[in-house]
């Protein structure tokens, strides 16, 4: 299948003291299709470790509110902005007590997050699954398709890592025609070649066909499992080849030190090959 680069997209507000006094615009490129950044995250409530599936924004509300959101929307037509729920590994696990329970919690509080902020998606990145398959299948997928049914979001994405990809990848297979794009974590993986990234990468394209995005991690403490030039140079080899339909990266935050320069080579990839 001919694929043509359409979609970058960059998380934002992960980093504990971020410095970011609204949205980074100035590294939009607006001749891409789609530029989404992904707000990290909305928060979920936990209690004797089970998550309630009560949710609430827990990014900066004072860079990232209302207005700001609006504003950035108005002026970059080619602009959405999602909301990521899960996170870190040791601090956010899917761990449900009653499936049906915590499927209506996050359906109702994140309906009432992303309506009062006007965002225009939601992105699953849970990195600990503790609870069965089975359920996380249930509960994710089904708060999935009720936002897209009801017409809450345009847009839904899985984040998978090496690790919990057998429950992403049984989550695609069952809800692929409500699921756009996957942000899978290739920089949790040790690729110091461009062959090695894109071998990787057609090896999952099978699992998420179409709809896999390369992604680039520029906390520097990634750049042991995945360089800038290695990243970059499998991103235009499958460019070339018509096998990329996008980039993403995590996260703006770390890419601010070093000027957003990953994400500004990124985009002109995609722009060149439109």
């Amino acid at each position: 299948m001919s694929l043509k680069p359409i979609i970058f997209r960059e998380y934002i507000g992960s980093k504990d003291g971020s410095k970011h006094l609204n949205f980074p615009v100035d590294i939009i490129n607006n001749k891409v299709k789609e530029f989404h950044f992904i707000l990290a995250f909305a928060k979920e409530g936990y209690q004797n470790n089970k998550g309630s599936g009560i949710f609430t924004a827990s990014w900066d509300l004072t860079a990232f509110n209302v207005e700001s959101i609006k504003n950035l929307k108005k002026d970059h037509p080619n602009a959405k902005v999602i909301v990521s729920i899960g996170g870190p590994k040791d601090i956010t696990l899917f761990n449900v007590d009653e499936r049906h329970a915590w499927l209506f919690n996050a359906t109702k509080s994140l309906t009432e997050i992303i309506t009062h902020y006007d965002i225009d998606g939601i992105d699953i990145n849970y990195e600990t699954i503790l609870s069965s398959t089975e359920d996380f299948v249930f509960c994710i997928g089904g708060l999935i398709k009720q936002l897209k049914e009801e017409n809450i979001i345009t847009s839904a994405s899985i984040a998978p890592s090496e690790a919990v990809h057998p429950h992403y990848n049984l989550l695609f297979n069952a809800y692929k025609k409500y699921i756009d794009w996957v942000d899978y974590k290739f920089y949790d993986h040790f690729l110091p070649s461009k062959e090695q990234f894109k071998e990787l990468y057609n090896k999952l394209s099978s699992d998420y066909p179409s709809v896999l995005l390369a992604g680039f991690s520029t906390n520097t403490k990634d750049e042991i499992y995945l360089s800038q030039g290695t990243f970059l140079d499998a991103c235009q080899e499958l460019i070339d080849t018509n096998l990329l339909p996008g980039i993403f990266v995590y996260d703006a935050d770390y890419s601010k030190a070093t000027g957003y320069q990953v994400e500004g080579l990124a985009q002109n990839m995609i722009v060149e090959d439109i």
